[in-house]
């Protein structure tokens, strides 16, 4: 499971994906592929998302339970809490992996009628870094040795972009792994996440090539588009302290990296009003 970044067109990927007919999934725990063993599992939802949460899976098994034995199957072998989670999508026999984690929840439902059933839940390695608050501790270290050096605890591989700066003190100050690693990209203006088995420290992403281009009533069945003033701010303006030096430290932000074929941003509609600016003290 990598982050793609390549650009397809939807004849190319509707060529890959023979048209797009028969769903398909694999589902790996500890690598073994528990398809093959006949489970009925009716439906499978894999959840990814931007936002600071963790990826997850959901998916139930409608045959587990064994009616001689007033037993469910294939709970130690397969559906044990810790155990590794992979599930690959796709169409027929081109499968890729679109989730990787662990199993977190494992639920045994018995209804009032028709037959016990386990309902399986997995989150990505990022729920292990959101658990307990860590204490930590790096001098003259920059922000992205320390990233690494974290990621490294979680995930066999870590993508890092160098963020240069030397700082003198890095307190991580009781957070979680996951929150001291959003602050650290906030504070040098990263991007952090985790996609399968790696996890990302980077720059934040300039490119304005799109990934796919839909068209409504071709290929894309609904669509809507929200253009929208209320959180935009014309300029930010940075106030410090130099404690060395003993003299405050002002700076404001530079112009943006346009994303897109626009030619105004929110900035440049609101200036046609009003200037509307941002002062934060760090």
């Amino acid at each position: 499971m990598t982050l793609d970044t390549k650009t397809y067109t939807f004849d190319e990927l509707e060529s890959k994906y023979r048209n797009f007919y028969a769903p398909a999934y694999e589902i790996y725990i500890d690598g073994s592929n528990i398809v093959t063993e006949s489970m009925a599992i009716p439906s499978i939802t894999v959840t990814t998302s931007v936002e600071p949460k963790a990826n997850y899976v959901d998916f139930s098994v409608k045959n587990a339970y064994d009616i001689v034995k007033r037993d469910f199957k294939w709970l130690a072998q397969y559906f044990a809490l810790g155990k590794t989670l992979e599930v690959k999508m796709g169409y027929t026999d081109k499968l890729k992996t679109v989730f990787y984690g662990i199993i977190t929840s494992v639920t045994a439902d018995y209804p009032a009628q028709g037959h016990p059933t386990l309902r399986v839940k997995g989150m990505d390695k990022s729920t292990l870094m959101m658990k307990g608050s860590k204490a930590g501790y790096w001098i003259d270290k920059k922000y992205s040795d320390v990233a690494k050096e974290i990621g490294q605890k979680y995930v066999p591989k870590v993508i890092v972009d160098d963020t240069q700066t030397v700082i003198g003190t890095i307190d991580q100050k009781g957070m979680s792994d996951y929150k001291f690693l959003r602050y650290m990209a906030l504070m040098c203006n990263y991007d952090f996440f985790l996609v399968g088995k790696t996890m990302y420290f980077r720059k934040p992403l300039t490119g304005t090539s799109s990934v796919l281009t839909l068209s409504y009533g071709q290929n894309l069945r609904s669509f809507s588009t929200d253009m929208n003033l209320a959180d935009q701010i014309t300029k930010v303006t940075v106030r410090g302290w130099d404690d060395k030096q003993q003299k405050p430290i002002v700076a404001s932000a530079t112009e943006i990296t346009k994303l897109g074929s626009g030619s105004k941003s929110g900035k440049d509609l609101l200036k046609m009003h009003c200037e509307f600016a941002a002062n934060i003290d760090a």
